[in-house]
């Protein structure tokens, strides 16, 4: 007969090594957490999505950047990346605009958004501190609001003009567009079609699908808040996404097509948003972004204007919006000096804005904006 106490010894034991293993998974991810300190690896998230995540107060918009986060990352380059109070890579700026005061407001995508290097190397940045030397601004204070977010389109981007950037009073308008590059689709925010009478219809049935479901929930709030201090979890995280990233190429690639094919909206859309900034009587302009390889300095000759540069050169002589274009002349100045502007953070290759695209992009702009203001 088998003695009662040694039950017991045996559930005493079980305890002891359940808590051994537990202290040892602990340790163990710990150790992996230090390591990757350590080596420097940092990928905190940058975009939330839904009311938990988000501080705009547009639940159209399904997405935007995450209030007042501060990490690092080293997904392209290495930087330190802090938002401000609405999830802009921007410094905080008072919502009410001093007497003396002119401010730019700068809306766009990644390019604009620009995580891959410091908060005062973007180009929106560079542009503020380059138009305080314009004589046509008379000593004013000038403010350049950079209100871009990674993967924002014409639709969310006349959403947010629409919607939350006449709080600060501006008193021009950017819009960067991307020519050559496809506008992501994804089921994370409003699509928003104009009739030809100009009736809206803003569908919100990205807020009904999966995807946006999880990436919304309280449950994928807590992980992402308990990861900005955890760089195993944003490894996890960095890795989970490139996952989903790769399952749905083909999709993007399709969806692409079939945003192509959606000029019409398009221009309805950008004739809608210059409506909004005449509304106010605030001049706007589109600022194109070329992609990598037509600034490439390896390429001999002049990148030819392609086609969709032409077709945003219709739309701002249609709708009587200037369109500032520096593809040709960021070319020479790359070609010339043997620089990628176009790469990795400081790192040279086909993926964001480098440093010294940054500082050409933000100096190119504000002697544009400057020539505009003196005529």
């Amino acid at each position: 007969m088998p003695n009662p106490r040694s039950y017991t010894s045996i559930f005493r034991a079980s305890i002891r090594y359940s808590w051994a293993g537990l202290i040892g998974i602990l340790a163990a991810v710990l150790c992996l957490d230090a390591t990757l300190r350590l080596i420097g690896y940092g990928s905190i998230p940058s975009l939330g999505y839904g009311r938990y995540q988000t501080n705009i107060g547009t639940p159209e918009l399904g997405y935007a950047g995450r209030p007042n986060i501060d990490g690092i990352q080293t997904q392209e380059g290495y930087s330190h990346l802090v938002l401000n109070d609405f999830g802009f890579h921007d410094v905080t700026h008072r919502l009410e605009k001093d007497p003396n005061s002119f401010r730019v407001a700068v809306l766009g995508n990644s390019l604009t958004m620009a995580i891959q290097v410091e908060t005062s190397e973007t180009y929106v940045s560079i542009l503020g501190k380059e138009l305080r030397e314009c004589p046509a601004l008379n000593d004013k204070r000038v403010e350049a609001l950079n209100f871009g977010v990674g993967g924002y389109t014409t639709t969310e981007n006349y959403l947010l003009m629409r919607d939350f950037v006449w709080r600060y009073s501006p008193d021009f308008i950017v819009l960067q567009g991307s020519p050559g590059m496809p506008d992501p689709e994804e089921d994370v925010s409003a699509r928003v079609t104009i009739e030809n009478d100009g009736r809206q219809n803003i569908d919100l049935s990205f807020m009904d699908t999966r995807t946006y479901k999880i990436r919304s929930s309280r449950a994928f709030t807590w992980f992402l808040m308990i990861s900005d201090h955890s760089r195993l979890l944003q490894y996890i995280n960095e890795f989970r996404r490139k996952l989903t990233s790769r399952s749905r190429k083909s999709v993007m690639e399709a969806s692409a097509e079939s945003s192509s094919g959606s000029s019409q909206q398009k221009t309805r859309l950008l004739k809608a948003i210059a409506d909004i900034a005449k509304s106010h009587s605030t001049p706007i302009a589109i600022f194109l972004m070329p992609d990598g390889g037509e600034m490439d300095p390896r390429k001999e000759s002049k990148p030819a204007l392609s086609k969709d540069e032409t077709w945003w050169e219709e739309q701002g002589r249609d709708l009587s919006i200037p369109i500032i274009n520096p593809a040709a002349d960021a070319w020479s100045f790359a070609h010339k000096n043997r620089i990628f502007l176009s790469g990795f953070g400081s790192q040279s290759g086909s993926g964001h804005l480098t440093r010294y695209g940054n500082a050409f992009f933000g100096q190119e702009l504000a002697n544009a904006i400057c020539g505009m203001l003196r005529h």
